[in-house]
């Protein structure tokens, strides 16, 4: 079991300088883990604010990984035209196409997850980071967010994504093999309004509504599950261990295996564990049950 308070944790580059977007972003890492059975994921609390220097920007593209953004004050833009509204929260699927974008003064939760290197997060990972970018400036180049080559067998001029570019020459370097991007099974962002759905009585001081079930991953288990809980009289709610999970809330004292947390507080219960959240005063907890892959 992890648990972390955001305003306990630094602002800090999460690529350690090698950055391969551009604009402004600072960034809290909260929880995350490269787990045993292939899943990778990482959950941060950004910042974006230009102050009137470069507003982040990226291209219009895909990853190999999915994402979950929930956000926490103003909007957060992902296509032109369309945002992610306050207290909104959108799922972004593996291989569907997004942007460009540009955000600027707001605050979100952002989390990223996948399994067997499609998502790169960790020491085995960020420790080829500069390797990776290395390799790919020696026979290409960086700008505006795209990775610009010549194709290495068909000799002519390439421009990918630069994230995915990153991860394609990581898993190279760690796997041994590529990291193509599947078709897309989803055709674009979901985004949820989580206050238009109702919640359901579970039991006493236990109220849940769920956002989304999404199937990304293949088998019986591969959906990701987005819900809410809300908590009051100091009702239980129990994550089970059969998959991980990860929550967070905005609201003051969140009950976690009997000890109280402010506001902010994020957390992460791992497969084989189970964990007790409790609560009074109506406080709601944001939930993202993983999909396994057994």
């Amino acid at each position: 079991m992890e648990v972390i308070v955001a305003t306990d944790v630094s602002v800090a580059d999460p690529n350690n300088g090698l950055n391969v977007r551009t604009g402004s972003i600072n960034t809290q890492r909260l929880v995350g883990d490269d787990a045993p059975d292939g899943l990778n994921f990482w959950l941060v609390r950004n910042t974006f604010d230009s102050n009137g220097g470069e507003v982040f920007q990226t291209p219009r593209h895909h990853h190999s990984f999915a994402q979950i953004k929930m956000v926490e004050k103003g909007s957060s833009n992902f296509v032109p035209g369309k945002d992610i509204e306050e207290g909104e929260i959108a799922y972004f699927p593996k291989s569907a196409w997004y942007g460009p974008q540009a955000k600027d003064n707001c605050t979100s939760f952002s989390m990223q997850f996948g399994f067997n290197g499609e998502h790169q997060r960790g020491k085995r990972w960020e420790d080829r980071r500069v390797e990776a970018m290395e390799r790919l400036s020696a026979r290409g180049r960086f700008e505006k967010g795209l990775y610009h080559e010549t194709h290495p067998l068909e000799g002519e001029p390439r421009t990918r994504d630069s994230v995915e570019a990153l991860y394609d020459e990581r898993a190279r370097m760690v796997l041994g093999k590529p990291l193509p991007i599947a078709d897309e099974a989803y055709d674009s962002v979901i985004l949820m309004h989580p206050k238009a759905f109702p919640y359901f009585a579970v039991s006493a001081g236990v109220e849940l509504k769920v956002l989304g079930r999404f199937y990304d991953q293949p088998g019986p288990n591969g959906d990701v599950c987005i819900s809410m809980v809300r908590l009051s009289d100091g009702g239980g709610y129990t994550l089970g261990d059969d998959r991980a999970q990860i929550g967070w809330t905005l609201d003051d004292g969140l009950v976690i295996d009997g000890k109280t947390f402010p506001p902010l507080t994020s957390f992460y219960s791992p497969r084989g564990e189970t964990t007790e959240l409790s609560g009074t005063d109506g406080i709601e907890v944001y939930l993202v049950t993983f999909p396994r892959l057994d």
